[in-house]
């Protein structure tokens, strides 16, 4: 990856930091918008395809009776009947955000409320097929509107997800490692001049110590030089005066460390909270008085397990209220029909009478045909009377045919209601049981007594699984966590591995100071018998820079003057001074990156 073309400096250096961030920060918040997206989507595919099969369904039965109708029906009557509509439809079109999308939002109204308003014709020239069509595209027609309205809707999140797919892409694989790699460069380069800067100090230094020593050596012998001819001219014509004997001095014993490799490193250990990201509620849906509470804070809770319950006479006089209310709307349901049918086959009777009565009058006006008479005249007229009859009859058949449909459909819609009634005080009842839907860890479990009055919905705990728990930390050393830094995490004498999630440049302004002080840590591995064997507090170790096999020594045996950093060496039997540079330092050890080599003796002062 190319890097920027910038100035590598200091002030560089934190302008493209703060940028990646950001860009860091527009990334997470881009592809969180994507998950969403993508999951509203889904949604509204689900939702249009099953519309469409409704849609296209009752789409083919109007078809259907249509074309029933119009085998029955002259086509100009047909075309009259339907050429001028009665009812019509107000659409008011408006707009619903979904994630920064403009959606369609349709709202429509029927002129009249009326079912009958919704045949522009008579009833007498026309076919109930038709009927039947016309009613099925009056239901037709709302799910028309939301079958519009879901597909545009599912247009315009399809484009936005591409778009927001295509600025992910971007961030991700172009711009965070061009900014990354840019960093690096600077650091690299910042770091070498650095490194030249100390090296030419060293130099200098090495030089003027140098100098200092050759000045000494020079001045030393000419001083002793000076003095030995002065003494001789002044004490030559003396005795000489024999000196004591010489000893030798007590041999001075330091106490000394032998340099040696190691691994140093500089780190970070801190106590931290727990934090819970995300988690299952539990309360209750129609609340009561509470009977029996079973959870306590940090409890192993598994799929299935009793949490609460509640006090359950009043739902139990419901259901029996209800079964009740069931079993008669059943049995007025038989009576009813059965009612209806006698009347239906007493009316048959009488038509089969009837046509018994016009078959005998029609054999006795053939008779008279043939006999001749003026009986003929009356014959006829009642001949006419009885197919009057006869078609009042089967008239009013087929309208007790129809009073049948009717009361089977309002019969079937009460034992619905009586039906439907009686579940929801079932899943009441039900619901009186709190039952466990996941397996995890009780948290934020609510202090509740025994007889405790308790609303519909109230808080009662969350289940947390072992995934969902995060760590928070905030002290004096949150400055040095960033996103994506690998942290070791301690819980009693068990050590899990651990990332910085979030840090305080990525929280939003609207915050409060009190969060954007702090970080939040992801834990990997942990399991529900560790949260809950847990005896301690939770600790977390970030390691800032680690070297291994470098030359270190104890902190204690490190001087400074003046910045001038040296140790204390025993070569040959001296004590001497030695500069020397140094990289990581801790509290306890200090690396020495120049000036000493393994197996050196340094003096423990």
């Amino acid at each position: 990856m190319a890097i920027l073309n910038v100035n590598p400096t200091r002030m560089e250096l934190t302008r493209l930091k703060r940028r990646l961030a950001v860009a860091r920060r527009g990334h997470k918040l881009l592809k969180d918008k994507r998950d969403e997206l993508m999951k509203k989507f889904l949604e509204l595919v689900k939702k249009n395809r099953e519309l469409r099969e409704k849609t296209e369904e009752m789409i083919m039965k109007v078809h259907s009776h249509f074309l029933a109708a119009r085998s029955v029906m002259p086509p100009e009557v047909l075309d009259e009947a339907i050429m001028f509509p009665k009812q019509a439809f107000t659409l008011e079109t408006a707009y619903k955000n979904i994630m920064s999308v403009k959606a369609p939002d349709f709202s429509f109204k029927a002129k009249s409320d009326k079912d009958e308003d919704i045949f522009p014709y008579g009833f007498a020239d026309t076919s109930s097929e038709l009927d039947t069509a016309i009613i099925n595209l009056y239901r037709a027609i709302p799910y028309l509107f939301e079958l519009a309205q879901t597909e545009k809707t599912v247009e315009l999140l399809a484009d936005e997800i591409e778009k927001t797919r295509r600025r992910v892409n971007a961030l991700e694989y172009v711009l965070i490692p061009q900014l990354t790699d840019t960093i690096r460069y600077i650091k690299m380069k910042l770091d070498e001049n650095e490194r030249g800067n100390l090296t030419r100090l060293m130099k200098v230094k090495d030089m003027m110590i140098e100098n200092a020593r050759k000045a000494v050596k020079f001045i030393i012998p000419v001083l002793l030089t000076t003095f030995v001819i002065s003494g001789c001219s002044i004490f030559g014509g003396k005795d000489q005066v024999l000196l004591p004997p010489l000893e030798n001095p007590p041999e001075v014993k330091y106490n000394t460390i032998e340099v040696q490799k190691g691994t140093i490193r500089k780190e970070i250990k801190e106590t931290v909270s727990i934090e819970v990201s995300a988690g299952t509620s539990i309360y209750p849906k129609y609340g009561g008085r509470l009977q029996g509470f079973y959870v306590s804070n940090g409890d192993v809770i598994k799929k299935g397990d009793l949490l609460a319950e509640f006090e359950t006479d009043s739902a139990e006089v419901k259901i029996k209220q209800y079964e009740i209310a069931l079993e008669k709307a059943r049995m007025t349901r038989e009576q009813a029909i059965a009612q209806a049918e006698r009347e239906i086959e007493l009316a048959r009777m009488q038509l089969e009478e009837l046509k018994d009565d016009l078959e005998e009058k029609e054999t006795l006006r053939e008779l008279a045909i043939l006999e001749g008479g003026p009986a003929l005249e009356s014959l006829e007229e009642d001949i006419r009377s009885i197919n009057l009859s006869i078609m009042k009859q089967e008239a009013e058949i087929e309208g007790l045919y129809e009073r049948l449909e009717s009361t089977k459909i309002t019969t079937d819609m009460d034992v619905k209601n009586a039906e439907h009634n009686l579940n929801l005080a079932k899943k009441e009842l039900e619901g009186m049981k709190i039952i466990s839907p996941v397996e995890g860890i009780a948290f934020n479990v609510g202090k509740f007594t025994l007889g405790e009055q308790v609303g519909a919905y109230t808080p009662m705990l969350i289940i947390v699984k072992p995934e969902d728990i995060q760590l928070r930390y905030s002290g004096a050393s949150v400055k040095y966590f960033e996103v994506g830094m690998k942290v070791e995490i301690y819980v009693d004498d068990i050590t899990l591995e651990g990332e910085v999630a979030l840090s305080p440049v990525y929280y939003p302004e609207n915050v409060s100071s009190n969060t954007r002080s702090s970080v939040i840590i992801n834990i990997k591995g942990l399991t529900t018998e560790v949260m809950t064997e847990r005896r301690g507090e939770i600790r977390v170790n970030l390691v800032l820079e680690e070297r291994n096999d470098v030359i270190v020594i104890p902190k204690r045996l490190l001087q400074n003057y003046k910045g001038n950093k040296f140790v204390y060496v025993l070569e040959d039997g001296e004590k001497r001074q030695r500069f020397v540079e140094v990289g990581i330092e801790t509290n306890q050890e200090v690396e020495i990156v120049k000036g000493l080599e393994v197996g050196d003796v340094i003096i423990d002062t």
